[in-house]
């Protein structure tokens, strides 16, 4: 008996065909390899940047509450100064002094409004003791101002 070229022929071509196949299989396990790889390293700098903003984040409100702590002493005894000193120039100075701190008090602020953005949820509230605390607040300050106010219901706001 001798050799079948067409048996040999059909081994050899299905040889080939599975030698396609894996490295088909390879090629693909190695593309999903690299896929996965390249997500997992964007994810891990997702994460880094995440964790760097949240440390930016926290920092900022802690350095913007510790500014204004003295802010506030500034604010206020510029303002007990300018009540108490006579001299016009002076007073001119304090009154710098106030307008500044109120600027960095104003940036201080949008700092925070920045890193932790305020959810505002509408609510209903007594306008009638709205009007009153506001003017109780400025009665003693403004003893000769005198208000009236007439309310014929109460008035929800909501």
């Amino acid at each position: 008996m001798g050799l079948n070229i067409n048996t040999f022929s059909f081994i050899v071509k299905r040889a080939q065909f599975l030698f396609f196949l894996k490295m088909l299989a390879c090629l693909g396990l190695l593309t999903a390899g690299g896929i996965g790889t390249k997500f997992l390293i964007r994810y891990e700098r997702m994460e880094l940047k995440m964790k760097q903003l949240e440390s930016i984040s926290t920092m900022a409100k802690i350095l913007s509450h510790e500014i204004r702590n003295p802010l506030g002493s500034i604010k206020g005894f510029s303002q007990y100064l300018a009540e108490k000193i006579t001299e016009r120039d002076y007073k001119r100075y304090l009154g710098i002094i106030f307008n500044e701190a109120l600027r960095i008090e104003r940036l201080t602020d949008e700092l925070i409004f920045y890193v932790n953005p305020v959810k505002i949820e509408p609510k209903q509230f007594d306008l009638r003791e709205l009007v009153e605390e506001v003017w109780l607040s400025f009665k003693d300050k403004y003893p000769q101002v005198d208000v009236t106010f007439l309310l014929k219901e109460r008035i929800l706001v909501s």
